[in-house]
């Protein structure tokens, strides 16, 4: 049974390593935009839904707001989904501000999704910029992230995301994996093999939605990412994607195994409505490469055990 197991894993490992492999090569031939002069700073608005975010929002505002993109043109609408600790209380500074507006989900809108498509309804400007209130950016994320979308005359851009300050074997294989992701993210809309995208960082341009007739998916838990590009996609929108460093944001790893598992668990449910049997696969080999990595760990803590029960008896 052991040796079942063990030749499982070890095809499993064998084609995640060879697929990210052959990403991370395309990802090193993978073109990067040349940039023009966008010719200003267009208004653009930031949405962020967060549901009991008190430790990371006050961080968040404040790294948008110390971007280098002009004041009067960026906008940051904040969804309130219903906390029930001191995400409000802990941007009450913030919300003096005039560029910034909260609004308070009402009781009939509830989670991330009815909550982002109640959100567009109340955007004022010609670009939206989807970002979590968990994720932190560089002072030049905003002017990179237009600088793409002007470019490439996209109607959306999606950026990329970033683990850091892993400080565990759990959070530095998450932050390994993550940049695999994003590979695999970019290569695949390169060669329009799929669209994946990353909800926490992604540009669209609003005229390029028809917010009243997105499909959001409400029968999945998360996925309100993959409900947009779906969407973008059927309507033949062109959608790029900025490999370019001041374009990235940081988010947090998972801390433990349980919201590890909880998190791929969600990613896996998300894009189960894909009609792409490559993304299917590809994503399907991330989640068993995580949920294998757990049992191993699990079998090894009990046959460590079990040795250990072993000598002491003999």
């Amino acid at each position: 049974m052991a040796s079942v197991f063990i030749l499982i894993v070890v095809i499993i490992l064998s084609a995640y390593i060879i697929i990210q492999a052959v990403c991370a090569f395309a990802w090193l031939t993978y073109p990067t935009l040349k940039l023009q002069e966008a010719g200003g700073s267009p208004s653009l608005t930031v949405l962020i839904a967060f549901r009991n975010e008190a430790h990371n929002l006050g961080v968040c505002i404040q790294g948008i707001l110390n971007q280098n993109y002009p004041s009067e043109n960026l906008k940051i609408l904040l969804l309130n989904d219903h906390s029930d600790d001191d995400s409000v209380k802990s941007i009450a500074a913030y919300l003096k501000y005039p560029g910034i507006r909260l609004i308070d989900m009402p009781s009939h809108i509830q989670g991330k999704k009815q909550s982002i498509a109640f959100g567009l309804n109340e955007v004022q400007t010609p670009f939206v910029l989807f970002t979590d209130a968990d994720c932190v950016a560089g002072s030049d994320w905003i002017t990179k992230m237009m600088d793409n979308i002007i470019s490439s005359d996209a109607d959306a851009i999606c950026g990329p995301v970033e683990i850091h300050k892993e400080s565990n074997l759990l959070e530095q294989f998450q932050a390994l994996d993550f940049a695999g992701m994003m590979a695999i993210t970019a290569v695949s809309m390169k060669f329009k093999w799929f669209y994946l995208a990353n909800g926490a960082n992604m540009l669209v341009r609003m005229q390029a939605l028809d917010i009243n007739n997105i499909s959001w998916q409400e029968e999945y838990a998360s996925g309100d990412d993959m409900s947009l590009i779906s969407h973008l996609q059927k309507k033949h929108s062109k959608i790029e994607f900025a490999k370019d460093k001041a374009a990235i944001v940081s988010t947090s790893a998972q801390s433990n195994l349980s919201d590890f598992f909880h998190q791929r668990l969600r990613w896996g449910t998300k894009n189960k409505s894909s009609k792409s049997m490559l993304m299917l696969f590809q994503l399907g080999i991330a989640y068993l490469v995580s949920v294998f990595s757990i049992l191993a760990f699990i079998g090894m803590f009990f046959s460590l055990n079990f040795s250990t029960s072993s000598l002491s008896n003999y």
